[in-house]
């Protein structure tokens, strides 16, 4: 099987459309960010895995990654454990002949030879990915290699012109630049203490381009006007393009320098202005993808710039700052403006906590404190007598509470499956980055990091385990590479951990598990003092041994919904079954399935119009699935049409709901 097709085969179960963009940005929202803007979301599951892998397949090697393997290293973490193994060698047969081809060894590219699709769909998608792909355009003489550090004095590419106010910006630039494949010259990454800094600016100056980072500060500097005159006076008609004025600010350039056509990035998001920025520094036509509007019709005002911040900051990102910090409620960003939060790669801790806000601030992640009941457990100790893990009589509605309460560094969030366990991590997250953004001195607030500990396995099949730091670090560095590092925040003593599902760290076996679990208990005595750490976990069966003596890992219990609850919660969220259901369910063993948020809701999801409950869990979660069937069919989800995984007669039982029982469910 081909490599085309063996990626295809394991990524299509994955890449429906509410999962497919979340994988694009976990893989290319970073320094590959243009990898991502290539690839169109639209079409079913199959059209896009096939458009997808096709357009990573032409895209091949990024450095000594290739692309296709970048975006299978993120997706395998929810693909089951008997596809690991499959996962593994595939990204390692790519990434192998991405060395191979850096080294010139034999055979650096026959792996990537497109081969035959199957389908009419396939084969489209196929032809368009290859035809679309090309060489990315480049200048006479095109962008040399990244220079060694031997060869670091060489003619580079492009020298970026800025005043320091515009330090940002030009790093900025100059990132996209080298991301790219061209060389940079810039005085705040290559002028060295002890060097000479005329002679500096003298190679820099010999670069083949200039780019001049335009504002109002870069245009009143006197020492901008040499290197940008030098330039000009290389190619004065503006021939080669020597000279190539970039605007970031709100100025209009005066004199000799009005006369060169500049880049505009006033006003744009990121993904825009870079694709701006590199379009017009290799030369490109800017005919836009649509057809542009009939000209007679009114015209619509124009769009606001973002607000004030780093460069490129999203306007949804503003918007956002402006509302929390004027103390509105928080607003739920809509699908849109999610999607451009959680695209930018953030620049600052500011940054960082606007987009867990707009995040966990969805409907589908929403805590109601009044059906939250958290009580402390203290260990005892494992000699104790009697029980060791001892109730507290004080309860609390909010985790920020319990770690003011609890003084101990870890602590771990206990309850079983559906009791909202990741759920209150998210919402503690939101609290403090809510906190901290409204905080006179945000800089000395809390920090929390979420991270679900089922990602946490070798980096291939075979090899030994990552220290949970090394773990947490490049997990951190992959998700906000221009943030500072994760060491660093850590030795802040402010950093608050929240370690999703300890219970499902991977593991072979028992004695595995446990050899996972002192792993992370020897990095929790190794932690700098003020850093706090949460995990959840569904029993104490996984979570007692973090525990020891010497340090006492305290666990908070998530206490099931009383009946006064459960009625209420009925009759909050359904006015007309809610009372109904009640009834049914009060003094009955089945009222013990529904305490807590989580089922009550399914229940609510599942029970007829009348306010009749499903008999059972059983019964509960075979409506579940039905619903879940029913949506892929109207969906037109290409594999649950008749003669792939479902039959024509299964197809008619789920529209018609036809079924045998309260348990019943096709036969696929």
């Amino acid at each position: 099987m081909d490599i085309l097709t063996q990626a295809m085969k394991l990524l299509r179960p994955l890449m429906d459309k509410a999962r497919r963009n979340t994988w694009l940005i976990l893989a290319f929202d970073g320094k590959h960010r243009d990898i991502y803007d290539a690839i169109d979301q639209d079409g079913t599951t199959m059209d896009f895995t096939v458009h997808c892998v096709s357009r990573l397949q032409a895209r091949g090697c990024v450095g000594s990654r290739h692309a296709l393997s970048l975006l299978l290293e993120k997706v395998r973490g929810d693909a089951g454990d008997e596809l690991q193994g499959a996962f593994q060698s595939l990204i390692d047969e790519l990434d192998s002949q991405c060395s191979a081809s850096r080294s010139g060894g034999p055979g650096a590219h026959a792996a990537f030879e497109p081969s035959p699709l199957v389908g009419h769909a396939a084969d489209a998608a196929k032809s368009e990915a290859t035809s679309q792909i090309a060489l990315t355009p480049r200048f006479p003489g095109g962008p040399s290699q990244a220079p060694s550090d031997a060869a670091a004095s060489t003619k580079r590419d492009f020298f970026v012109s800025y005043t320091g106010i515009d330090k940002d910006w030009a790093a900025w630039i100059a990132w996209q630049l080298e991301d790219a494949g061209y060389t940079a010259f810039i005085q705040a990454w290559d002028f060295h203490a002890g060097s000479n800094f005329v002679l500096d600016m003298h190679r820099a100056a010999n670069a083949r381009q200039t780019i001049a980072v335009l504002s109002k500060d870069y245009l009143a500097a006197p020492f901008p006007q040499a290197e940008w005159a030098a330039a000009l006076a290389q190619d004065p008609t503006g021939a080669d393009r020597v000279l190539v004025p970039v605007r970031v600010g709100d100025c209009q350039p005066e004199g000799l320098l009005r006369t060169i056509t500049y880049v505009d990035l006033v006003g744009l998001e990121e993904p825009t202005a870079r694709q701006a920025l590199l379009a017009r520094i290799r030369g490109e036509r800017l005919k836009p993808s649509h057809p542009p509007g009939f000209p007679g019709t009114t015209a619509s005002a124009a769009t606001a710039s973002p607000q004030p911040g780093f460069p490129g900051q999203p306007q949804a990102l503003g918007e956002l700052r402006a509302a929390l910090l004027a103390g509105q409620a928080v607003p739920e960003p809509g699908k849109q403006a999610l999607e451009q939060i959680l695209r930018h790669s953030p620049r600052t801790l500011e940054d960082y906590r606007l987009a867990r806000v707009a995040e966990w601030s969805q409907a589908r992640y929403a805590l109601d404190k009044r059906f939250t009941r958290l009580t402390l457990l203290l260990d005892q100790g494992p000699e104790a007598q009697g029980t060791r893990w001892q109730a507290q009589q004080n309860t609390f509605d909010d985790l920020r509470k319990v770690l003011v309460e609890a003084q101990e560094p870890a602590l771990v969030l206990l309850g079983p499956p559906g009791c909202g366990k990741s759920t209150l991590l998210r919402r503690l997250e939101l609290d403090l980055a809510l906190d901290a953004l409204r905080a006179a001195e945000p800089e000395q607030a809390p920090l929390s990091f979420f991270v679900p500990l089922n990602r946490y396995r070798p980096t291939r099949p075979g090899a030994a385990l990552p220290a949970p730091a090394d773990w947490l670090a490049q997990e951190w560095a992959q998700r906000y590479p221009q943030l500072p590092a994760l060491g660093e925040l850590l030795q802040s003593g402010r950093l608050v951990l929240l370690l999703d599902a300890v219970n499902e760290l991977p593991h072979a076996d028992e004695a595995d598990y446990r050899e996972r679990i002192a792993c992370w208990r020897d990095f929790l005595n190794e932690l700098p003092a003020g850093t706090r750490t949460i995990f959840s976990c569904r029993s104490l069966d996984y979570s007692a041994p973090l525990s020891t003596p010497e340090a006492p890992v305290t666990h908070v219990r998530i206490e099931q919904l009383g009946d006064p609850q459960v009625e209420e919660f009925l009759t909050l969220h359904d006015a007309d079954r809610g009372p109904a259901l009640w009834q049914q369910l009060r003094g009955t063993p089945q009222l013990d399935l529904f305490r807590s948020p989580f089922y009550l809701r399914l229940l609510l999801a599942q029970a007829g119009e009348d306010g009749t409950a499903l008999n059972g869990k059983a019964a509960l979660f075979t409506g579940f699935v039905r619903q879940a069937l029913r949506r892929e069919i109207d969906a037109d989800n290409p594999l649950f049409r008749p003669g792939v995984l479902l039959a024509k007669r299964d197809l008619a039982r789920i529209i018609g709901q036809q079924w045998r029982n309260a348990i019943d469910l096709p036969s696929c």
